[in-house]
């Protein structure tokens, strides 16, 4: 079979009762595919098989080295298909069906295990003919879905029937059965995989540090290794996010903390943490009960050290975690799943006790073949420990995870939904090439029990603030090296899921991934890791899953608070289980009043060295799935959809007599939530005068400034509030006082207008002079706006500030009233100016006079000698430009830099459809893109403005030669500066 195209196979031979069961990798040119919609390639893949022999040995690709000594020790994981796999995922839909009488009463796994895991003869019969054949049972299973055995090669060889030997490939000497195993057909019948006769098929890590890996290591299939705590402090907690509100860098050692994606600029974590009680609600005196807890699936040994360097930076932070080794002990230290542990863990805390925040226990197999993994799943499931599991390794569909393995792992899969589980896994870093040579999508994101995770690109400034958010993009390693961007694409394998509605126009009747992305792009926007004693910004799909595994945490202890009130209104509400409805309802009808909680994401391609990718567009893409997401209304959306009632809480206000002055004076209320058949229970309110504090339904991206990002003013559950009348200031006022439910609903009442008058009207304060963007030179004048601080008035209210004028220290002269608190002006250049402001109420009273400081406005033609010009630039007589003239350049990076002294500052050019844009720095901080480009022509704008204190300063353009619009004018510049 050619190494051009090897097609998978399977061929059965029967010889003295023994079936043999063979698997080669396929290497079809992805090239040849179609094109999906969206303008990546399509999915598509091989056939099935059962037991897999490497592509690498079955064409010669790996050079024979020789047998393997004959007592080498070879673990092996014999797969054993349940009862009942049909029953079992029917059971699964009816108990994430909502209108189900099943829903969310999860099996046991004692339960579990008798309806549906694999017959006593079945598990029987494979035990008693690997001991026939002198091969260790090293572990069984209440649940029988495997059978772990040890052998020597030897022993393994004459078992079944196959030589294992040692091969080059690329520098590693790797082994490997050279041919398919052969079982009497008895085994045959009930094995769905064997695993581990080789280690050329391995899982790969959707990170960039891991461990290297042992073949063998002798010990226990399963023993504890670590067990860790600390607490962590709230109080240090708000000292952290005050630093960050201080507009100190985001960015320590240029890698984003944790704060940092806690703020609403990123996925609003800070507002759930105001609703949730993560992670121990009831405050077990173990630690966090199972639903809270999360296991991570992973490969390598780890160190505390580790844990503890990271909390040393971040002491806000408890952690509790509990590594179990598996298959023997690793070798540390791998780097991905100490990410996992650290972000996990940042994302699901308590700030406080450790026994409060999401206990994590820390799965790590010997190596990454896929008989460690099936042992590492079925651990975590038999254990019971963590009802969440996140892990960040996977391999491509059929070209590296065979069809057998799948099935033995999805049948543990099967078992942990039926549990109650939650699974996550990272959907890669290769893009649409999981396996870099193939448009393929990784196993086990692929799976439908699994929620695949992948990546994008957030990019937030100091602050943080937001800045862009796209599809996380191949970087310059390439997808060998896990910098191929976020996976995604079309299963081979799995046919779509119920709950996976609006990707059909992407793969038709398959399966899609990913569902949903969170910043892990470690190329552009990475994320702080303590790792090996040091410190590294890091990323990938790999740290978007386990945050969300998280968040997970954070709302099944939300729904452990709400209680039994879900489903038909007595169901448990944790855990939530594999929750693909939920998420996927609270993509596309969203939540209570129509609430979005998914940022879409529309920009980005995940295009890498192997290939052409995916991009995100508008709505469900396979580069972002639906997006990245709003914490907060993300947890309500998904309560929303697990619960019956709909009903917002009402609100009773009771206070003084409306439409009455009153020198002081208390509004109180009570809120109530009248749900049913169960109600969710009061999330809590904001009270606002004079509006209402609204519940905006979405945002097209993080931010700030309203209740979609901060939640509740109050105290999560407060029912009942007061507000003084005073604090509405002078005049009638209305109070509004809006209130949320557990699952998002909510409603306004108001009361008033009630009135208040104690003070004598204010004199307006802070004079200041600034630029307009937008605005333009006309008859020679510079528009510039005088702003001030807004006046009160005890009784009647200000109707208007009059605004006086004095040019080159002469007289003030009236210039204009205003009922704003600015007032625009034009102002000939060459000229001191001085403004002085006084409030006057509805009867005519007048303040006082508020006096600003001098000025002087300076009008700097594009000719004069402080502009220098670098690059190709062209003078041009334009009758519309100030003097005539104006210059241009339509050369990539030719710049003008302009030096001046003054405190203020304005670009003034013409605007139009035909213009392009330039980077503009101001005295070299971060240049910001500014846009000539109009629908409609404009001469004489301010196109840019800058604020600062005074002194000289220098401003550079730099001509950024955009694709159909090159061209850049300068008219002008403007300029205020301390007279």
């Amino acid at each position: 079979m050619s190494t051009s195209r090897r097609l998978l196979s399977i061929a059965a031979v029967t010889t003295a009762g023994l079936v043999a069961v063979a698997l080669t990798f396929s290497q079809d040119v992805a090239a040849a595919r179609p094109v999906a919609p969206d303008g990546g390639p399509s999915g598509g893949g091989p056939v099935a098989a059962l037991a897999a022999i490497p592509a690498q040995v079955s064409d010669h690709a790996a050079s024979l080295v020789g047998h393997v000594k004959a007592s080498q020790a070879v673990r092996v994981t014999f797969g054993i298909k349940p009862r009942n796999l049909a029953a079992a995922e029917r059971f699964n839909a009816q108990v994430q069906d909502r209108k189900s009488p099943l829903y969310h009463h999860y099996l046991t796994a004692t339960q579990w295990n008798k309806r549906f895991a694999p017959s006593a003869a079945s598990e029987q019969a494979v035990v008693k003919w690997a001991r026939a054949n002198h091969l260790t049972i090293t572990q069984r299973y209440p649940n029988r879905l495997l059978v772990d055995v040890t052998g020597t090669a030897a022993a393994l060889e004459s078992a079944m029937h196959l030589t294992i030997n040692n091969y080059s490939l690329h520098g590693r000497t790797l082994f490997s059965n050279n041919r398919a195993p052969q079982l009497p057909s008895s085994i045959s019948s009930v094995v769905s995989s064997v695993d581990g006769l080789n280690n050329f098929a391995q899982l790969q890590s959707a990170g960039t540090n891991t461990a290297k890996f042992k073949s063998y290591s002798a010990g226990p299939v399963a023993h504890l290794h670590t067990s860790a705590h600390a607490n962590g402090s709230r109080a240090k907690l708000r000292a952290a996010l005050a630093l960050k509100h201080g507009n100190v860098s985001n960015i320590t050692g240029g890698s984003y903390d944790p704060t940092d994606i806690y703020s609403s600029q990123a996925y609003d974590e800070n507002a759930l943490h105001a609703q949730s009680s993560c992670c121990n609600p009831a405050h077990l005196a173990g630690g966090s009960p199972a639903a809270t807890s999360i296991a991570i699936a992973t490969a390598g040994g780890h160190q505390l050290s580790d844990m503890q360097g990271f909390q040393a930076r971040y002491p806000y932070l408890a952690y509790y975690y509990n590594e179990i080794y598996i298959d023997g002990t690793p070798t540390c230290c791998d780097g991905e799943g100490q990410m996992d542990l650290e972000w996990s863990t940042a994302m699901s805390n308590s700030f406080g006790s450790y026994l409060d925040t999401a206990h994590v226990w820390l799965y790590s197999g010997v190596n990454a073949q896929f008989s460690t993994f099936n042992d590492i799943y079925n651990r975590i499931l038999t254990d019971g420990h963590a009802k969440i599991v996140s892990s960040s390794w996977g391999c491509a569909e059929y070209y590296c995870t065979s069809d057998g393995t799948m099935n033995t792992e999805h049948n543990i899969f099967v078992a942990m939904i039926g549990q109650g589980y939650t699974l996550l896994n990272a959907s890669g870093d290769r893009g649409a090439y999981a396996d870099c040579s193939h448009v393929s999508v990784s196993f086990p994101a692929s799976d439908p029990n699994w929620i695949g995770v992948s990546a994008t690109n957030l990019e937030l400034n100091n602050g943080p603030q937001y800045v862009s958010e796209r599809a996380w993009p191949a970087n310059s390693s390439g997808c060998a090296s896990n910098g191929g961007g976020g996976g995604g694409g079309c299963s081979a394998k799995y046919s779509v899921p119920s709950w996976q509605t609006g990707t059909s126009s992407f793969c038709g009747t398959k399966r899609a991934v990913p569902d949903l992305s969170l910043n892990g792009d470690w190329f552009n926007s990475p994320q702080n890791l303590y790792v090996n004693g040091a410190w590294q910004g890091n990323g990938g799909t790999s740290i978007a899953a386990p945050e969300f595994a998280g968040f997970i945490a954070q709302e099944n202890s939300y729904l452990l608070t709400i209680g039994n009130a879900c489903g038909s209104g007595t169901s448990p509400c944790a855990p939530l289980g594999q929750g693909g409805s939920n998420l996927y309802r609270a993509a596309q009808s969203h939540g209570a009043g129509g609430l979005n909680p998914f940022y879409d994401i529309t920009s980005g391609c995940t295009s890498n060295n192997a290939g052409s990718g995916y991009c995100g567009i508008a709505g469900y893409d396979r580069a972002t799935g639906w997006g990245t997401v709003n914490m907060l209304q993300l947890a309500w959306a998904m309560s929303y959809w697990a619960m019956p009632e709909a009903s917002p809480p009402t609100v009773s206000i009771t206070g003084p007599a409306t439409n009455t002055y009153y020198p002081s004076g208390t509004l109180s209320w009570t809120v109530f939530d009248n749900g049913s058949p169960t109600p969710s229970g009061v999330a809590g309110w904001t009270a606002k005068w004079d509006a209402d504090p609204g519940n905006p339904t979405s945002h097209a991206t993080p931010g700030s400034g309203d209740s979609f990002y901060s939640g509740p003013a109050s105290a999560h559950g407060s029912t009942s509030g007061s507000i003084s009348l005073a604090s509405a200031g002078n005049g009638c006022h209305t109070l509004y006082v809006r209130s949320w439910d557990n699952i998002g609903e909510s409603s306004v009442k108001t009361y008033g207008p009630v009135c208040y008058d104690a003070t004598a009207p204010s004199t307006p304060s802070g004079g200041l002079a600034t630029f307009v963007r937008g605005t333009q030179v006309n008859g020679g004048k510079v528009p510039v706006r005088i702003s001030w601080g807004a006046s009160t008035d005890s009784l009647s209210g200000v109707r208007q500030y009059n605004v006086y004028q004095s040019t080159d220290s002469g007289s003030f002269v009236p210039v204009g009233s205003t009922s704003n608190s600015y007032l625009d002006v034009a102002l000939a250049p060459g000229h001191v100016y001085q403004f002085e402001m006084a409030a006057q109420d509805n009867a005519g009273n007048v303040s006082s006079f508020d006096t600003a400081a001098k000025f002087h406005v300076q009008l700097v033609n594009e000719r004069d000698s402080s502009v220098a010009y670098t690059g190709a630039w062209t003078g041009q007589n334009v009758s519309s430009a100030l003097n005539g003239k104006l210059k241009y350049a339509t050369a990539h990076h030719a710049t003008a830099k302009f030096t001046f002294s003054g405190k203020r500052v304005a670009w003034v050019t013409d605007v139009g459809p035909a213009r392009g844009s330039a980077s503009v720095k101001l005295d070299g901080t971060a240049a910001v893109t500014v846009s000539e480009n109009a629908t409609a022509a404009a001469p004489r704008t301010l196109i840019y403005t800058s604020m600062f204190n005074g002194g000289t300063h220098h401003l550079l353009l730099d001509n950024q030669a955009t694709a159909g619009h090159p061209r850049i004018d300068i008219d002008a510049f403007v300029v205020l500066a301390p007279a």
